[in-house]
């Protein structure tokens, strides 16, 4: 993988119907704070997380309209603190701007089947929550970014 430049994009997945948050906690907070709000997120790859990096978040799971649900930037470096799951593991989570989030109900605003076709060396389906993308790859994903959410 060629290096990354400053800032760096992140992909972040989230399955509802498994993660502490879930699909109806979600629709309160765009309903709530109208698509921006604060939150912290676990993250894999976080030894190189910096304050300013990008990340998207991929909507995956078995009989869910997948794709990517809203973007933003990582407010905070990784920190380490209590498993989400209650395990007696450790993880890594950074805090997060979330920007331009919609309700579930009205799908993502760029769906799994153009993912793959646009950047097909990434695997839209399943992975890890803070998984570190190329420059080429970022600049793909932010193109289709605007092209997908104009209103």
């Amino acid at each position: 993988m060629k290096p990354t430049k400053y800032p760096k994009t992140y992909l972040l997945r989230w399955n509802p119907a498994i993660s502490s948050y879930n699909a109806e906690r979600y629709n309160i907070d765009v309903d709530r704070f109208d698509g921006y709000w604060l939150m912290d997120w676990s993250i894999y790859e976080y030894e190189n997380l910096r304050v300013g990096d990008r990340y998207f978040m991929v909507r995956e799971g078995d009989g869910v309209n997948p794709g990517i649900y809203f973007c933003g930037v990582f407010t905070s470096e990784a920190y380490p603190s209590k498993d989400w799951r209650g395990t007696s593991r450790v993880r890594y989570y950074a805090d997060m701007e979330v920007w331009k989030a919609r309700p579930i109900e009205q799908g993502p605003w760029i769906p799994t089947s153009v993912l793959e076709e646009a950047i097909p060396a990434i695997n839209w389906r399943i992975g890890h929550a803070g998984e570190l993308i190329t420059d080429e790859q970022a600049k793909e994903l932010e193109r289709l970014w605007v092209e997908y959410t104009q209103d």
